[in-house]
């Protein structure tokens, strides 16, 4: 009896009562529950279950005792929600026949259907739907009013549960705060008028709050100040593009990042900022030195345009020295003269994705002109009819294509998948590329004379659509596949060379911007072992 005793108080220790479960089929396990988290097990009476198939234990008021994490616990109460309400129809079907309104009945008990509804039960139903659809009779219209009612109420049941959820989460004491504000967002995105939804949150908004309404600044909280992102002081670059270009913006401010915009979609202004903090932690370890030189430390500020039309109006009263015909094919830009980074909101599905790459590309010429500890920005001398132009378009570019894990902060500069080294390798087979004797040589004026006009198509590997590019596209494709090479063919000397470069490049030392002096090999070679690098790598190469 004694062991018996301490048995118990053991499993007391590790365990609690519960009195649901949702597994990962959508299936419920009700009633009297023993969960046992270091176990790793569910057990119900004397049947024991894995606790990696479910997505989330809790009692019977709603309060949570289990999740692997927010996700799983958002789909269990996805799952949840439509198991109730698949047997919330299942009774209203059988009251719809009981008003003998069939009509009603075979509309709810489809809907249960769509749910999962089945089974010999199911059956057995739609055997009465149809012997009651073959007798019609007059039905009673109050009951079936008050049926209609409540299936539009289930139909609401997700919003309910999260928001009840979420307001759990939020008064327990030590509860997750952001778990229950992520919680409140998703019942709004699913009802945005949903009054229990509504209320909760305008009493968890702060009354100090003055950039928007209290939905603004839940999108602002979640997408924004947990990144780390924190509101940006009036000071001088936020002053002058309010009175320049439109009153309403606003500026965010992390790390090294200041951005300045208007647009309220949180989540990809985020992930903006989020992509400029990283891409400045892989350039300073990529170019970190043991005797870095000075920087002013003032922000790299990033100007994010609602529209490509505001883009192109060149709104904010700056001056810059890009032509026109450049501002309407390109989808970013920075300004050496403006000390800015420019690019703009892509009202597509597409866009986050977009707007991250235009930033992480834009951001790489930002950040090697006036924050590279190899040189003070005073020593930048970098000018337009200097050769070897395609480092800068090249690095940029060859970052831009690197993989980024914004979330745990790491980066993989290897893509598999890289459009430069994809359409370079089926470029030389076509004979399409630019002469690489001549391409090494390009200066940044050389460069802006390349036609615009397509002139070859291709179908990348990676893509299901052909491609039809110019001269000035090509030109980016060469210029990144040759930095690829450079710092992934595996030779350290090559990889640090190819560093170098860019410093001197920037630096204005014209002598070094040769290939023979720069890698060792003629820019015959140097294209040559490129292209070699290109059809490697659709061969399956991977560095080690």
């Amino acid at each position: 009896m004694g062991g018996r005793v301490l048995l118990l108080l053991l499993c007391c220790a590790t365990s609690a009562a519960a009195e649901r479960a949702v597994s990962r089929d959508g299936n419920l396990l009700e009633g009297e529950l023993v969960l046992s988290v270091a176990g790793r097990t569910l057990t119900k009476g004397k049947r024991v279950h894995s606790l990696d198939a479910f997505y989330l234990v809790e009692k019977d008021d709603g309060s949570l005792l289990w999740a692997p994490g927010y996700r799983a616990r958002l789909r269990g109460y996805e799952l949840l929600s439509r198991a109730q309400r698949r047997g919330t129809l299942l009774d209203l079907t059988k009251q719809a026949l009981k008003a003998k309104n069939a009509r009603l009945a075979r509309t709810l008990f489809e809907s249960a259907q769509s749910l999962g509804l089945s089974g010999s039960a199911s059956e057995s139903l739609e055997r009465k739907i149809v012997r009651a659809g073959n007798k019609p009779r007059r039905p009673d219209s109050k009951a079936s009013e008050r049926i209609q009612r409540e299936a539009a109420a289930a139909a609401r049941l997700l919003p309910l549960i999260l928001t009840e959820r979420a307001r759990k989460e939020l008064a327990r004491e030590g509860g997750d705060r952001e778990q229950g504000l992520r919680l409140l967002r998703e019942a709004l995105v699913r009802a945005p008028a949903h009054g229990p939804a509504n209320r909760l949150l305008r009493d968890q908004a702060p009354m100090d709050f003055t950039l928007g309404d209290p939905r603004f600044w839940l999108d602002w909280h979640l997408d924004l100040e947990a990144r780390g992102a924190h509101t940006a002081p009036d000071g001088l670059e936020l002053k002058r593009a309010r009175h320049y270009w439109r009153p309403d913006l606003y500026g965010l401010r992390a790390g090294p990042i200041l951005l300045v915009t208007p647009v309220k979609d949180t989540r990809v202004v985020g992930r903006c900022v989020a992509t400029g903090r990283l891409t400045c932690k892989v350039l300073e370890t990529l170019f970190a030195t043991d005797t870095p030189r000075e920087h002013q430390r003032g922000p790299l500020t990033i100007l994010l345009y609602s529209s490509q039309k505001e883009y192109k109006d060149k709104l904010g009263g700056y001056v810059s020295r890009e032509p026109p015909t450049y501002l309407e094919r390109s989808a970013g830009h920075y300004s050496p003269s403006e000390q800015l980074s420019k690019f703009y909101w892509h009202e597509s599905p597409d866009a986050e994705r977009r707007i991250v790459g235009t930033c992480v590309h834009e951001l790489t010429h930002h950040w090697i002109r006036e924050r590279n500890p190899r040189y003070a920005i005073s020593q930048v001398r970098r000018r337009g009819n200097q050769p070897g132009f395609w480092i800068v378009e090249g690095f940029a570019t060859f970052m831009g294509e690197g993989r980024y894990d914004l979330d745990r902060g790491t980066w993989n500069l290897f893509n598999e998948r890289s459009r430069s080294l994809d359409v370079v390798d089926l470029l030389a087979s076509k004979k399409g590329l630019i002469p690489w004797e001549r391409y090494y040589a390009l200066s940044q004026e050389k460069w802006r004379e390349l036609p615009h006009e397509m002139v070859i198509t291709v179908t990348p590997r990676w893509s299901l659509r052909t491609v039809k590019y110019s001269l000035k596209s090509i030109f980016y494709k060469q210029a990144a596949a040759t930095v690829h090479y450079l710092y992934h063919c595996g030779d350290p000397k090559l990889r640090e060379a190819l560093l170098d470069y860019v410093v001197n490049h920037y630096k204005g030392d014209g002598p070094n911007m040769d290939p023979k002096t720069a890698f060792g090999m003629s820019a015959a070679e140097l294209g040559k072992q490129v292209e070699a690098f290109a059809r490697k790598v659709a061969g399956g190469w991977r560095p080690k």
